[in-house]
């Protein structure tokens, strides 16, 4: 969000923002909600509702639209100037128009006339925009993830402000790996660096300056092997230094990464200026690539690059700018990989493993360390143990653990036993995890899936059943009839009569495959077309019944007639 420079803040807040607009009568029947007293329907626009922040996005927008200094997101609105007159000159027309539309404020979350204000997760001040301390505070706070699913809510939190973070993809690549599909979730000594790095580049992210159209603009370029980075900087003329914008990165796709480091270089020029289209548009702005054979390719009209760089090139004819070469040491939008991480230091791999299926197998309704504790006072779990330990499975205790002793391992560090790599759940917490996990009601089979994912102690099966047997909601929400059985479908009294039409394609030439099957010879027709627009496809289909004659029924996936 640009402000323009300004040095005067205020915040407004709606009360009750969606409730404000009220939902047309033909409209109300949509959000009919059933209760036990009866069925409701709101006559305002409910949180719930899919499309409500939209409609609630874009109604604001409509009421505010025109008033210079204004800008909202969702129920917040920020008011600002370059100067005391122009700040209360657009809060005055602010006020009006909401007063005009109705629309109330909550007073006590509203913030006047500020030099320094939060708004929206950043603070914003007359040097520029920062990030929220209080949302870096809390990000310094967080624990080294222990699932895919921390990873991905940890990256979403740092995303908010990547703008503020130099090499933000390059940062983040090894966090990101985590998330991929069919990626085994395992924390090494690289992840840690990466959150590490993420950690320290947030807590000192510096203030951003606020972007002057009357001042010189320029980019600064670069790419990695996992992605590319862009600085949008304008130089000061009274400091005679160059204050930073934005910082602005993206992760190379799979078939990117197999780009030449020209291709990649190239790539960073195109994102960079795209990814910054709304300030650099329609005015000069040199341009700070390092890599040297851009400069020459961009410079000189006459050269002939490559055909994927010259594509790039029409894209940019829109731009005006000049390409300037900066060797690596000088360029702040050099990569990290040109900085070797140090050595990962030598640890128990077995040790590690155990840690990490302990760590990912504790369900967060139930911790880690109650789990330990109620293991330690398990007279059985602490047998169990012991036979692990000394190879002697005589104890009368550990005879239900005897089919799978194979299995069984001790998590020492943890204090708690495995069975492969799910918990064994002390007898004082099984009953508490069988309703936990029967607290959505999704049913016998479903329910025992979730536990066996994470838990697991003897005769588990049958405690599910039992407790689902005593749930009054699972038994309200089972099956009350069983599934209608499969009939076979009545055949046509001859060939030709009932025909199964459908597409087949595109096919890699760019062509179609209309293709007509006789549901009683199962004889199929077919012909190549080359769009499936009814022009092209109704003479193939007047041939074929030329042929044959016409059907008395005709199915495709779109209609039917006969």
């Amino acid at each position: 969000m640009e402000l323009n420079g300004a040095s005067f803040f205020s915040k407004l807040d709606l009360c009750q923002a969606y409730h404000q607009l009220e939902l047309s009568p033909e409209s109300r029947h949509i959000t009919t909600f059933c209760t036990h007293l009866g069925l409701f329907r709101y006559k305002r626009l409910n949180y719930g509702t899919n499309a409500a922040a939209e409609l609630f996005q874009r109604t604001l927008q409509q009421t505010l639209q025109g008033i210079k200094g204004i800008k909202n997101i969702a129920d917040d609105i920020i008011v600002f100037g370059n100067t005391r007159e122009d700040h209360d000159r657009a809060l005055e027309e602010c006020l009006t128009r909401l007063q005009e539309h109705n629309l109330t404020l909550n007073f006590e979350k509203c913030r006047f006339l500020k030099k320094n204000l939060e708004f929206f997760g950043l603070v914003f001040t007359e040097q520029g925009v920062g990030p929220d301390p209080k949302k870096v505070e809390a990000f310094a706070k967080t624990q080294q993830p222990t699932t895919v699913s921390e990873v991905r809510s940890l990256l979403g939190m740092a995303n908010y402000s990547s703008k503020f973070i130099k090499d933000y993809a390059t940062i983040t690549e090894p966090l990101r790996e985590l998330t991929r599909k069919n990626t085994r979730f395992t924390w090494t000594y690289k992840h840690q660096t990466a959150y590490d790095k993420l950690k320290h580049a947030l807590l000192n992210s510096p203030v951003m300056s606020h972007f002057d159209t009357s001042k010189e603009t320029q980019i600064l370029v670069d790419a990695s092997p996992v992605g590319l980075s862009a600085i949008l900087t304008q130089k000061d003329p009274q400091q005679d230094a160059h204050n930073i914008i934005a910082y602005a990165s993206r992760a190379l796709s799979p078939v990117e990464k197999r780009y030449s480091q020209t291709e990649k270089e190239a790539l960073a020029i195109v994102w960079g200026i795209e990814h910054f289209h709304l300030y650099v548009f329609g005015a000069p702005f040199t341009l700070i690539t390092g890599h040297k054979p851009l400069q020459l390719i961009y410079n000189n009209p006459r050269s002939r690059p490559p055909a994927r760089i010259e594509r790039w090139f029409l894209r940019l004819q829109q731009y005006d700018f000049q390409v300037i070469y900066k060797k690596g040491n000088d360029n702040p939008a050099d990569f990290l990989s040109r900085h070797p991480q140090p050595k990962v230091p030598k640890c128990s791999i077995a040790e590690e493993y155990m840690n990490f299926v302990t760590v990912n197998a504790a369900e967060a309704a139930i911790p880690l360390e109650v789990i330990k504790e109620h293991t330690c006072n398990d007279s059985t779990l602490m047998a169990v143990q012991k036979a692990v330990h000394s190879g002697d499975w005589t104890d009368k205790l550990v005879k239900p653990f005897l089919n799978v002793k194979d299995e069984i391992a001790v998590d020492n560090r943890n204090g708690v036993v495995l069975r492969g790599t799910r918990i064994i759940i002390p007898v004082t917490l099984q009953k508490r995890i069988v309703k936990l996990a029967l607290t959505g009601h999704q049913g016998l089979a479903k329910t025992k899936a979730l536990l066996r994912q994470y838990a697991w102690f003897p005769n588990m099966d049958k405690a599910v059943k039992q407790e689902i047997e005593t749930c009054l909601p699972c038994q309200v929400n089972g099956p009350t009839n069983p599934p209608e059985p499969l009939r076979t479908p009545d055949m046509p009294d001859g060939p030709w009569q009932t025909i199964h039409a459908d597409f087949y394609g595109p096919l890699p030439t760019g062509q179609n495959v209309i293709v007509l099957i006789d549901k009683y010879s199962r004889y199929p027709e077919a012909e190549v077309i080359s769009n499936t627009s009814a022009k092209t496809l109704i003479p193939k289909l007047d041939a074929i019944f030329a042929r044959h004659g016409i059907s008395h029924t005709f199915k495709s996936a779109t209609f039917q007639w006969q």
